[in-house]
Formats: structure tokens, C-alpha cells, sequence
């Protein structure tokens, strides 16, 4: 049987008189040697796949950045379009309210003003005016008029007034600009408004105040409705001797802590 030495590469021969464990050229034992073999191979092996592995977890960083880099380019492009939608329909609902296309486009805060928008919040009208001798934009949407303009000091300075806080709106027009007058415990004036914007926003927030009421009328009757039915079974449960009179008059002044 062909034997070859691991050490020196000798080639035993069939003629060979020393020990068949051992090789007649450099006298190395064949099994040290190769078992020495074997750990050098599973050493270089296991530096092998190690090296593959932190090649193909550095591949996997990278794809991982380039993907994170390419979601955030996503979501800044996404954040671009969704700000140049809204900032069209701002435009588009200052024009409905009586601004010019160059005065709409002119118009400062939009940003500021989305930003304090709350969910669900509809915008229904925009235009803009002084506050002192600062400028600002007013807008009125269907919960509250926003009004948002430089502070003294630097920085955006804002007023939320809820539409069920305002006693009255009303508004007043000059020759070039108007004004318009909100009451809510403290009285507001807006200097300077364009004119052409001045009845449609106070028309569009006595109508959205009145759609307040309208609906907090219906909630209010709702509430009643549904306590008159509570009290109505409880009086039933009473009858037929479910619960006693004590349960009876703790439940009724529960119902009636929300009806009234």
C-alpha cells in the first residue's frame, strides 16, 4: 500500500524494513503527523469560515445601511410631498377665502401651523393680518381659530382659541384692509387683514361655531336619551323585585350625575 510521509513527503516502499507506523526517511510517527494534519486543517477551516462569516456580516451591515439610507431618503421625499400637498390646500383654502394666488403663496407659518394641527382637524379657512406690529396668519378650522405670528422676542408665538370659548366674531372693512373682533373673556382685534378675506372668515367661523353647538346639542340629547332608557329599566328591574329600593336610588343618582 502506497504511503507517503506528511513531513517530508517520502514515499515508503514495499522494501522497507522499518516499523510501518513510522517513516523510514525522517523517522516522524505517520499518525502524529497526520493527526497534527487534521488540526491544521480544522484550524485553518474554522479561520476560513470565520473570515466568510465577518465577510458576509460586513456585507449584511452594508446592506442594512443602504437600506436604512435609502428608507430615511424615502420618508424625507415622502415628508417633501405630504408638506407641498398641504401647503397647496393651505393655498388653496386661502384663496377660497378671498386671498389673491401671489397673497395665498405669501402667506408665513404654514409650516408652523401644520405642526400644531391636531388629528382629524379640518382647516377652513386662512388669511393673514397684523397682531400688534407683528404679522400673522389666522386660520380657522373646524375645533379652534390658530392665530400664529413672531413673538417679541424671536421665535412663533400662537394663540389657540376653541370656537366653544368665543362669545362673538365679527369684522369690519376700510378702504384697503379690514379688521376682525373675536370675544372669548378677553376681546382680540386682528389689524390689517386683507380685506377681501374678512366676511368669508367670519362667516365660515360663526357657521363653524354653530355646527359646535349643533353637534354638542346632539351629544347632549343622546346622553339624555340613553339615561331616560337606563332609569326606565331600572324602574322595571324595581318592580319585578330584582334590586331593592337602596340599589334602586344608588343607580338613579349615578344616571343622574350624567343627565345633569
Amino acid at each position: 500500500m502506497r504511503k507517503i510521509c506528511l513531513n517530508c513527503k517520502y514515499e515508503r516502499k514495499e522494501t522497507e524494513t522499518v516499523s510501518v507506523f513510522e517513516c523510514p526517511s525522517c523517522r516522524t510517527i505517520y499518525a502524529k503527523v497526520e493527526a497534527e494534519a487534521l488540526r491544521k486543517a480544522a484550524r485553518e477551516k474554522k479561520i476560513r469560515l470565520a473570515e466568510e462569516e465577518k465577510g458576509r456580516l460586513k456585507t449584511e451591515q452594508k446592506a442594512k445601511i443602504a437600506e436604512e439610507l435609502i428608507k430615511k431618503d424615502q420618508l424625507k421625499e415622502e415628508n417633501r410631498r405630504n408638506k407641498e400637498i398641504r401647503n397647496s390646500e393651505c393655498v388653496n383654502i386661502a384663496i377660497e377665502t378671498g386671498l389673491t394666488a401671489s397673497q395665498a403663496l405669501g402667506l408665513t407659518y404654514l409650516e408652523h401651523l401644520q405642526e400644531i394641527l391636531i388629528q382629524d382637524e379640518r382647516l377652513l379657512a386662512l388669511s393673514m393680518g397684523l397682531i400688534g406690529a407683528g404679522t400673522c396668519t389666522i386660520a380657522l378650522t373646524d375645533k379652534r381659530i390658530l392665530i400664529v405670528g413672531k413673538g417679541f422676542f424671536g421665535g412663533t408665538l400662537q394663540s389657540c382659541i376653541d370656537l366653544d370659548r368665543i362669545n362673538t366674531i365679527s369684522g369690519s372693512t376700510g378702504l384697503l384692509t379690514g379688521e376682525i373682533f373675536i370675544q372669548d373673556g378677553e376681546n382680540r382685534i386682528i389689524n390689517s387683514v386683507i380685506k377681501a378675506s374678512v366676511v368669508v372668515f367670519v362667516d365660515k367661523a360663526r357657521g363653524a361655531i354653530e355646527m359646535r353647538k349643533k353637534q354638542q346639542q346632539e351629544t347632549t340629547q343622546h346622553t339624555n336619551l340613553n339615561s331616560i332608557e337606563k332609569l326606565e329599566k331600572l324602574a322595571l328591574l324595581k318592580e319585578r323585585g330584582v334590586i331593592s329600593d337602596a340599589e334602586f336610588e344608588q343607580e338613579k343618582k349615578k344616571i343622574l350625575g350624567y343627565l345633569y
